[in-house]
């Protein structure tokens, strides 16, 4: 019985001194105006470089290690095979990303958006896309927050 009473009161310590430590514990700070408007920013520069055409422009709002999930496509990934995979783009004439909801701490942010595409065709009407976009975001060191994981997919039916 005595055997078991020890064993009771030392888990019972080591569980105290883990609640202790937890209590003393700071949760990473929530993300601030600065970190929203510079997961913007990205957002503004990804536009810019996917309307120019430049894919180095592009490659360069996601980090070294990212990866992009795009649809009907294998996963992509690494900084230089995302802008080889943008440089495959055909040109697009209109893009529009809007952000809807971003949520994080620390150096990590969800972001979830929407976007509409217009890419102009050599013979007949221009395609018009629309869908949603998820990303997941990383703080750098200078404060930007470029795209680590970024999925997204078109609304529109497949012909």
């Amino acid at each position: 019985m005595k055997q078991f009473i020890r064993l009771v009161l030392i888990g019972a310590l080591l569980l105290l001194a883990g609640c202790q430590a937890y209590e003393h514990h700071e949760a990473p700070a929530g993300l601030t105006e600065a970190d929203h408007a510079a997961i913007e920013a990205t957002v503004q520069t990804f536009v810019a470089g996917v309307l120019a055409g430049d894919a180095a422009m592009v490659a360069a709002t996601y980090t070294e290690d990212a990866v992009l999930m795009p649809p009907g496509h294998p996963t992509v990934e690494g900084r230089a095979a995302i802008e080889e995979y943008f440089a495959s783009w055909p040109p697009v004439s209109e893009l529009d990303c809007r952000i809807i909801e971003v949520s994080g701490s620390g150096d990590t942010a969800y972001v979830v958006g929407r976007y509409t595409m217009t890419v102009p065709m050599e013979e007949g009407d221009p395609m018009m896309d629309e869908g949603k976009f998820f990303d997941v975001r990383k703080k750098t060191a200078d404060g930007s927050w470029l795209f680590h994981r970024d999925m997204f997919n078109s609304d529109m039916a497949v012909h």
